[in-house]
């Protein structure tokens, strides 16, 4: 049978008015609208008034109706007052056409070549203006046409270009001038009466990077680096006004003439001047006093103890005599014994025996070792350092932090204990290390037992964060260097005996794969639930630790099985924890509480506080709702009905 759903309806009242719940639908066939509530009022979201409105051909303007734009987002025709939009029109009916921006400016956009055209053979063909200002008009006068700006023209610092393939002039009438201006002032005015005339100051003709090529004023010509005089014969004057100076590149020339003979100097600060050559000259040493030598006067040279001094063919030779041990003088190194280079004198190596020095030995312990020599017993050492070893007494220590003492005989060679024993030697871990006596007898007998671990763990845990000191593991407060059975982890790869510390980590009768193997046990000293326990390793070998998956099993009850979630133990009885309100034991039978049979379809409804279910049988046909009564009372219907308002 099919479902029939019912709003809430009227065909007498406009509006429902409050009677419609929140988000309950209701339809009036007197104003032909739906509504739907809202708590405290009503909605209208819908009806034949609305659909009307758009029972029309998309993208055609149809009166009384909504705007509909077609596939193409478009609509054909749109009024607006005295405006009409149509095509590539925009029309008024009557007035202007006013287009006002708030903010903003107007675009007309960059799709295309944008052509705007005006009246022909009009002196105001297009007029910009504000109130009484006019801007720019458009003259499209038949042979006269011009564009006529009424206001200045700021260029903004832009280029005002002209044509490049048609004479252009910049014209005025005979009796007005032409002004450049500059920075708001007339720098350049150009006018009949007065012709080209620099106003308000000078201005540079080009720059260094835009320069004038050549320039001709009366017969000089200026080019380049050259200034020549086109006068046949010309001079070129420089005359500076008043006392001013003729300065050439940095170098000031005086106004007047010198006397005969005399020559132009600098003082150091480009100021030329004339001066005259002088005859004497003054003479300096390291001691005595100055001394002046005039033109035509002997000047000197005179030796001292190991030098000499003498003249030829205007040649003045200085030489140096010979060193004695009663002259001072100049002096040659043996070779054999010294060495000299750049006037740095070395001693050559080897070139100093013993028998030439002071202190020709050194002692080490109680031996004396002379320079040069070698000795291969040294006696009287108390204690010698080699690298990060130290022997001292009878012992041999490293001294780097937990460094290690390295015994590596060459070849096939061996280490010789000469019969001794060595002792205090810890049990072993990797598969190379040399086993203690306890080890050995250990896996004689076929023990795969590890020392006991004070606890273990009842769930995973971050073991980086949950083994350090002061951490508790199943009701126990670790203390630094406790072992704990790590069994619960979701990564099983991460289960095995750890040491608890700051760095947690694996104990290290646990910490390699040849140490963990199938059947490894151990017993749980502590804890709530694990306490007084024992655990096996079932996971099979071959076994890679960190990376097989760990699975320990308990196989000791020397502890006690507690009850877990929803069971109670009393001695040795376990009993389901049943709270008689949905569930309940009867005749020994768990089972929801006041069912006693189910069959297909059955639904279960509370039967009141506390008291379990009663069945609903299915419905006799298909289709049908579920309702439900304030009190609780369950049936089923094939008609919703909102009833009416």
């Amino acid at each position: 049978m099919a479902q029939v759903i019912k709003i809430k309806r009227s065909d007498s009242t406009a509006t429902p008015g409050s009677s419609l719940a929140k988000g309950e639908l209701g339809y009036s066939y007197n104003s032909n609208k739906l509504f739907i509530g809202d708590g405290s009022t009503f909605d209208v979201i819908g009806g034949q008034t609305y659909v009307q409105l758009v029972d029309h051909t998309a993208g055609t303007l149809t009166a009384s109706s909504a705007l509909i734009v077609d596939a193409n987002k478009k609509i054909d025709d749109l009024l607006v007052d005295n405006i009409q939009i149509n095509g590539n029109t925009i029309s008024t009916g009557s007035g202007n056409l006013i287009i006002d921006p708030a903010t903003g400016s107007i675009d007309f956009g960059t799709g295309g070549t944008m052509e705007l055209k005006v009246v022909d053979n009009s002196a105001t063909a297009l007029t910009i203006v504000e109130g009484s200002n006019n801007y720019l008009t458009v003259d499209t006068t038949n042979s006269a046409e011009k564009i006529i700006f009424n206001q200045n023209v700021d260029l903004n610092g832009k280029e005002l270009i002209f044509d490049a393939d048609a004479d252009t002039s910049i014209s005025s009438s005979i009796d007005d001038l032409l002004i450049f201006k500059s920075a708001g002032s007339s720098w350049l005015l150009a006018s009949a009466n007065v012709g080209l005339t620099p106003t308000g100051g000078s201005y540079p003709l080009g720059s260094g990077s835009n320069p004038w090529s050549v320039l001709h004023v009366d017969n000089i010509k200026v080019d380049g680096n050259a200034i020549t005089s086109e006068d046949t014969n010309g001079d070129i004057t420089i005359t500076p006004n008043g006392t001013g100076s003729v300065v050439i590149d940095g170098l000031s020339h005086p106004q007047a003439d010198g006397t005969n003979g005399q020559f132009l100097k600098t003082d150091g600060s480009g100021q030329l001047s004339f001066g005259t050559v002088v005859s004497s000259l003054t003479l300096a040493a390291d001691s005595g006093s100055n001394d002046t030598i005039n033109t035509g006067q002997t000047l000197t040279f005179t030796g001292g103890e190991g030098i000499d001094t003498t003249v030829s063919d205007n040649t003045i030779t200085i030489a140096g005599e010979l060193a004695t041990t009663s002259n001072k003088g100049i002096a040659s190194f043996a070779s054999a014994d010294f060495t000299v280079s750049s006037g740095v004198v070395t001693i050559t190596s080897g070139a100093v025996t013993n028998t030439q020095l002071a202190n020709s030995s050194v002692t080490i312990g109680t031996d004396a070792i002379a320079l040069g020599t070698s000795r291969t017993d040294l006696n009287g050492l108390t204690s010698i350092d080699v690298d990060n070893l130290t022997l001292n007494g009878n012992e041999i220590t490293s001294t780097n932090a937990n460094g290690d003492i390295s015994l590596n005989p060459n070849g096939s060679g061996t280490i010789d204990v000469n019969n001794s024993r060595i002792v205090n030697v810890t049990d072993p871990t990797g598969a190379q290390d040399a086993a203690t006596k306890g080890y050995v007898d250990a896996v004689k007998q076929a023990l795969d037992i590890k020392d006991s671990v004070r606890v273990a763990t009842t769930a995973n845990i971050t073991i980086a964060t949950a083994l350090n000191v002061g951490d508790a593991i199943d009701g126990v407060t670790l203390a630094d260097g406790d072992r704990v059975l790590v069994k619960d982890q979701s990564t099983g790869s991460q289960n095995g005996i750890y040491t608890a510390g700051t760095s947690p980590a694996r104990a290290t009768d646990a910490n390699v794969s040849s140490e963990v193997t199938s059947g490894m046990f151990c017993f749980v000293e502590e804890g709530t639930v694990n306490g007084d326990n024992g655990f096996v390793l079932t996971t099979n070998d071959a076994i890679t630790l960190d990376s097989t998956a760990l699975t320990f099993v308990q196989f000791s009850g020397a502890g006690q099985i507690i009850a877990g979630a929803a069971l109670t133990k009393s001695g040795n009885t376990l009993d389901v924890a049943a709270d008689d309100k949905t569930i309940q034991v009867s005749s020994d039978t768990l089972r929801i509480k006041g069912i006693t049979q189910t069959v297909v379809g059955d639904l279960l409804i509370g039967a009141g506080t506390n008291t379990g279910y009663t069945r609903l049988a299915k419905p006799g046909s298909n289709g049908a709702f579920l309702t439900m009564g304030t009190a609780g009372t369950a049936s089923w219907t094939t008609t919703i009905d909102g009833g009416t308002f």
